[in-house]
């Protein structure tokens, strides 16, 4: 069990934005997006895996982060 509360959840979408794929992480994220410790992040293209982490790391408040 999780205890420690203090927890931000980035979602880093390095799909094109023209994919299937950007559209159904778009429509799995909706319900999340009145959700204050999860932020969805949006490249307009493709960058690479490496990049996308750096995005989620950029975006980021906390002092510990995990992949």
């Amino acid at each position: 069990m999780q205890t420690y509360r203090n927890i931000e959840v980035i979602i880093v979408d390095d799909n094109d934005e023209n994919s299937l794929f950007r559209k159904e992480t778009e429509k799995i994220m909706e319900k999340y997006q009145n959700n204050k410790k999860i932020k969805y992040v949006k490249h307009k293209n493709n960058i690479g895996a490496s990049l996308a982490r750096n995005t989620g790391i950029n975006v980021s408040k906390g002092v510990y982060i995990s992949f």
